[in-house]
This record gives C-alpha cells, structure tokens and sequence, in this order.
C-alpha cells in the first residue's frame, strides 16, 4: 500500500500537517490490517543513532491449496538432493 499526499513548499515544516499525514497513514494501514484481513510484513529496517525506522508492507497471505502445492515443492526438492547426495557417497 502506497499512500501519497500533497505537501507544498510552504506547509512543508508545519509539524501539524505531518501529524495529520500520520495519522491519516496509520489510520488506512489499521483500517486494511482489521477489515481486510491483511497482513503487515517488515521489508526493511534502518538503524541510526539509537533509533529504528521500519519498511513496511501490506500484504494478502496465502490460500491453503497454496501452501500445500509450496510444502509438496519443497519436499520434492529435499528427496532429490537425499537421493543425490546417497548416489555420490
């Protein structure tokens, strides 16, 4: 979820227009985490002085058929190398 907002030249240091532009964003990441059933994932993490600034992102989570097809995947790759690694022993 991106969210853009209009921010002049003139009200750029006004801190009560960047609090609202706060509020506002978290009000639509709650409103997507509550009512969607959205997920909220970290992408990145920045470190500086003491403090932490994290990347977010609103994602959808994955059906079950999904899952199963990805753990029968994995679990098809795992035999392969087992299989691989006995043939040259």
């Amino acid at each position: 979820m991106i969210l853009y907002f209009r921010i002049g030249l003139n009200n750029l240091d006004s801190h009560c227009d960047q609090t609202m532009i706060l509020r506002l964003c978290i009000g639509k990441i709650i409103t997507a985490l509550t009512l969607k059933g959205l997920t909220m994932i970290p992408t990145r993490v920045f470190l500086r002085d003491g403090w932490a600034k994290i990347e977010i992102a609103i994602a959808r989570g994955k059906k079950k058929h999904d899952r199963r097809a990805d753990l029968a995947k994995r679990d098809a790759q795992r035999q392969v190398e087992r299989a691989l690694r006995e043939k040259f022993k």
